[in-house]
């Protein structure tokens, strides 16, 4: 990263922690991209859905009936019932948990060593939990062979706030948030969506208010100063500064989440 990527990452994470404060929320994310929230706002994990990834259909069942699924134990499965996840594991060798709640919901531990860890990190996170329904955040995406069907089910769960990140237009989706420019298909995976979803949704504003439409911040004058005086800092190593163009930043900047590894993180 260059150094004037680091001063806005930087300038982004005082703007995410200002604006969020220190509110009770719950993100329920069917992969990793939530857990980048708390990373940036240095707060310990108020949700067990950290370093795992849920297939649609089984997080679909999740968050249809959250609190019933929540409450019941973690039990452990050594195969998979979808076949695509026994695909990937066989063809990359994995042999992180696979854990199930209520018979049929599986939860995927990518990030983890043993069952042991798993059921600690998520018992103990579990815990953290907001008792208030208000304060429950669901995130979904289009990943996986996610179906038209699934994402019309999240669309119309009973919870208030949802947003739901899609790699096509889909107006009839009331959470959609559309990716634009991705080739596979697909949104990318939680890491890497992290990454670039702040250009089209404000995860803060999402938090606070319940709305994630983008809402731009100021970003101080020493910052605009810096990126107009040295434009050498915006200058990749292989010469493409396409993406830290000083021009993209004229004044103003979204609050970015980061991409550190959920699983060695110090906000545990």
């Amino acid at each position: 990263m260059t150094l004037a990527g680091r001063v806005v990452n930087l300038v982004a994470r005082k703007l995410l922690k200002a604006r969020v404060g220190g509110r009770d929320f719950t993100i329920v994310s069917n992969n990793c991209w939530g857990a980048h929230i708390y990373q940036q706002l240095g707060r310990p994990y108020q949700t067990p859905f950290v370093g795992v990834f849920l297939a649609p259909a089984c997080y679909v069942t999740l968050v249809l009936r959250w609190r019933w699924y929540l409450s019941q134990t973690m039990h452990f499965v050594n195969r998979s019932k979808h076949a695509y996840v026994n695909a990937l594991r066989e063809q990359r060798n994995l042999r992180y948990p696979i854990g199930c709640l209520g018979g049929n919901v599986e939860v995927q531990f990518l990030h983890y060593e043993s069952e042991a860890e798993a059921l600690e990190k998520w018992t103990r996170r579990s815990q953290r939990i907001s008792p208030d329904d208000s304060h429950l955040f669901f995130k979904f995406c289009d990943r996986d062979g996610c179906t038209p069907e699934q994402l019309a089910a999240f669309d119309a769960a009973p919870y208030l706030n949802k947003v739901c990140f899609v790699s096509k237009p889909s107006p009839h989706l009331r959470s959609a948030v559309w990716i634009p420019n991705i080739e596979e298909g697909q949104v990318h995976d939680g890491l890497r969506l992290s990454q670039v979803s702040h250009k089209y949704f404000d995860a803060a504003g999402w938090i606070t208010r319940g709305e994630g439409h983008p809402r731009w911040v100021a970003v101080p004058r020493t910052v605009i100063s810096f990126m107009r005086a040295c434009p050498w800092a915006f200058q990749s190593s292989d010469g493409d500064n396409s993406t830290l163009l000083a021009s993209r930043f004229k004044g103003s900047t979204c609050c970015k989440t980061g991409s550190m590894d959920p699983c060695k993180s110090l906000f545990n």
